[in-house]
Parts: C-alpha cells; structure tokens; sequence
C-alpha cells in the first residue's frame, strides 16, 4: 500500500472516531474514564430532540405568467435552479408512447440556441455546471446547478434550453436505437416486468398510466413531433422556477424578468385524459419467469393528488415501505 493511501485511511479514521465521538457526547459527557465510556449500550443512549425549520421562500409571478420561488442560501457559492412545466407523458397520442420522454431528453442533448449538444457538453464541463431536462408521466422538470461566478453564463445555455432548442436528427435517431434497445430487453429485468404488468392491470392497458411503448411507436416518431411538443407545452405561464442559492434578492428578479421577460405567454389546450376505473376487482396475477426471487406487487386505487390528505399518506407510504432501508417494511422482512 502506497504512503498516500495509509494518510488517507489514517485521516479517515480519525475523522469516523471525531463524528462518534460527537454523535455521543451528549451521553458520556459525564463520564470518568474510557473503561467507562466504552460500556455505554449505543440503544440507551439519549439525545436532545432534532428541531428543524424549513426555511419559506417568496413566490412571485412574472408579468409573463412564469411562477417563480426565491430562496437565498449565503452557505456556499452555488446557485440552483428548478423548473417544473405542467406536461407529460399523459398527454402523448397513444400511438407515440414514448414522445415526452424523447423530448424533454433530446432537449438537453440535441443543442439549443447556437450551439450543438456536443458544443453544451463543453461548456458545461469548463464551468462544472450541470443542466438537466426530464419529461415524466404527468410533469416535466428541468434543472441547473452552477457556481456563483458562472451563474450569467450558464443561465443564458439553461434559457436556450428551455426556450429553442435544435432538436438535432442524430441525437434523436440515438435516442430511437436506445429505446428499441430498452424495448428488446425488458423482459431481461423481473422487477420491471412486475410493475408494468401491475400498472396494466390496476389503471388498464390503455390508459396512459399503463400503456407501454411499442417498436413500432418509437420508429414512427419524427423531429417534428418533438417541435410540435415543445411548442404545445413549454411555455412561461405553465412554468413554475424555483432558485436557491447564493444571490441577493433584488439582482436576481431582475436577471429572470431581464432573461424571461420578452417570453411571451400562450394558451395550452391540453387534451383531456380518460377517467381511471375505480371499481376494480380483486385479482391474482401471475408472470412465469425462471428466476430465482419472487417479485411481488400488491396495491389498489388510493386518494388522488388534490386530496387534503395526500402528504399524510405520502409520509405514512415512506414509513411503511417506501423508505427504503430504514422502512418498516424493510426491517422486519429483509433481514
């Protein structure tokens, strides 16, 4: 083993014992000697309630219609920014499944502005900044996370994202290969043919919720149809930014009406989205696979997204299960 990397572990240990030795103060700040210290059982150990605050940004709208939220944060040069835009898979013909998705892809990597994908790439890289765009099932997202001294730089390659992108024909024609290749060999993951099935059956196969694409479908798409998708949903009005990080208040609402202000807002006629089925029947479902782990997916229809007690149940579905290692769940059944 090199020097170098004895330091490292030498300092990383020291550092592990410093965090313990903080984590338990509170504990055996009383006590006299290290025979002593080292008795304490981590389960009776006491702690001083964790009190949090989440800190309340300002909402403003622009004279465009764009939503933005304001939330300066001093501890470290970098600001962030997070568009969400009312769109989504829900909303593609259903012979195209697989169109949102491409899009909002192809947007961050096809170019944007006067400059190609590749030439985004490079700059991006110069400043270690990161710009992302992704389309979901029933929302859009686009992101920018940037240093403090790069900000006006990497916020003019974000609009040009959002606003005009290329759409280049090579990057979508990779974008299609990838997808027929995903399409191939999805049968290859059992979890994921569990949860497409299971999707089928609670919403129905035709809904867009439980539709899957097609190689049939991703070959027909074209970059018109990504125009014309951006152009129906990608607008200031459907548009909410939020922007954290280390600026000062005034400056930056005026950089955003400075930046966004000549985007002028348009009317979205979205397409109505069939009702889902709320009488389904129970059901056993069953997908032969010779694998060695079971993959089981149980659940009915639940409250929708408006309800008054959906963040309650949000918090109680991560208790419960969706917590991951520190979930109920987890813990009494993984072991």
């Amino acid at each position: 083993m090199k020097v170098r990397h004895i330091c490292f572990l030498l300092r990383f240990t020291i550092l592990l014992v410093s965090i313990a030795l903080c984590a338990v103060a509170p504990t055996f700040a009383n006590a006299q000697n290290l025979s002593e210290l080292l008795s304490i059982d981590p389960r009776e150990m006491k702690f001083e309630p964790v009190e949090f605050t989440p800190p309340t940004p300002e909402r403003i709208t622009l004279e465009n219609g764009m939503i933005v939220y304001l939330l300066p944060d001093h501890e470290l040069p970098l600001i962030s920014i997070d568009a969400v835009v009312k769109t989504g898979a829900i909303y593609e013909p259903a012979n195209k499944v697989g169109l949102a998705g491409m899009t909002g892809s192809i947007m961050r990597t096809g170019g944007a502005g006067n400059r190609t994908g590749n030439e985004i790439d490079e700059a991006l890289e110069f400043i270690a900044a990161n710009i992302g765009v992704h389309v979901g099932s029933d929302s859009g997202s686009a992101s920018l996370d940037v240093l403090k001294k790069d900000f006006d730089f990497a916020l003019k390659i974000f609009v040009d994202v959002l606003r005009t992108p290329q759409f280049a024909q090579d990057k979508l024609d990779l974008a299609k290969k990838r997808a027929l290749e995903n399409i191939r060999r999805r049968n290859d993951r059992p979890s994921g043919i569990a949860s497409r099935e299971f999707y089928k059956v609670l919403y129905g196969e035709n809904h867009p919720y439980g539709r899957v694409s097609t190689a049939k479908g991703i070959s027909s798409i074209t970059r018109e149809d990504l125009q014309a998708f951006h152009k129906t949903y990608f607008h200031p009005n459907s548009m909410m930014l939020g922007v954290t990080g280390d600026f000062e208040r005034d400056e930056m609402l005026a950089t955003l009406r400075n930046t966004f202000g000549n985007w002028s807002k348009s009317d979205v006629d979205f397409p109505s989205v069939p009702p889902v089925n709320p009488d389904i029947k129970r059901s056993v479902n069953h997908v032969e696979k010779d694998v060695t782990q079971t993959h089981l997916r149980i659940g009915h229809l639940s409250i929708r997204q408006n309800h008054s007690d959906y963040f309650a149940l949000a918090l109680l579905d991560d208790i419960l299960g969706a917590g991951g290692f520190s979930s109920r769940l987890f813990q009494d059944v993984r072991t």
